[in-house]
């Protein structure tokens, strides 16, 4: 896994988390506009991180295969924890 793919997975759980704290509770009756409003958020952190992607030679190498698993699964378990004690 390089280095950008955890960034772009890191972007990823980040717009789950303000969706779920920020966007759903504020526009609970208009889900249409909520659905899209992380929509667009999703879109700009893909193009953000494929901007990204080929400019910085340290986002482009690659991490270790065990170390690439343990880094995804604690991101998995550590960032809901966080945001669900946030709020």
């Amino acid at each position: 896994m390089r280095r950008s793919t955890l960034l772009g997975f890191l972007m990823v759980l980040i717009a789950f988390g303000v969706y779920f704290r920020v966007i759903d509770p504020m526009l609970e009756s208009n889900r249409w506009l909520a659905f899209l409003l992380f929509m667009l958020i999703s879109v700009a952190g893909s193009s953000l991180n494929k901007a990204i992607e080929g400019r910085f030679e340290f986002l482009d190498k690659r991490l270790d295969p065990q170390m690439s698993v343990w880094l995804a699964a604690g991101l998995l378990i550590f960032l809901p924890l966080l945001i669900v004690s946030l709020g």
